[in-house]
């Protein structure tokens, strides 16, 4: 007699963010890129840490071979700076563009509101004056 087991099938797999809301999910995202990007600017500062420290410590000669070595890593690493640097500026940028179109959608809400207010007071002198 032979006995056997037979393993169901797995249930299908939600993701996280499938479970969550739109506002969770658009705080969930923001969340992740300021991570990102503090992340970044630690590597940055990383790289300028090291930099400082080649060029304080390091003689450059162009006949050795070291040399042109650390010269092409510091190439490579001001490249990757350079990158970084811009990532960080556009972040920068798309965040204070947020912060300044926030306050421009209350304002049109509320001239949206102002305008609704002034076309309904219109229509009620309009009716007790006829």
């Amino acid at each position: 007699m032979k006995l056997t087991f037979e393993v169901p099938p797995p249930a299908p797999q939600t993701t996280t963010l499938a479970r969550m809301s739109a506002a969770q999910v658009k705080q969930q995202i923001s969340k992740n890129d300021e991570k990102a990007r503090k992340e970044r600017e630690k590597q940055l500062e990383k790289m300028r840490k090291s930099q400082d420290k080649d060029e304080k410590g390091e003689k450059k000669e162009d006949n050795d071979e070291r040399g042109s070595k650390a010269h092409k890593r510091l190439e490579k690493a001001e490249k990757e700076m350079r990158k970084l640097n811009f990532e960080i500026e556009a972040m920068q940028r798309e965040l204070e563009a947020s912060k300044l179109r926030e306050p421009s959608r209350r304002a049109q809400n509320t001239e949206r509101e102002v305008g609704k207010r002034d076309r309904e007071t219109r229509k009620r002198k309009g009716e007790t004056g006829v």
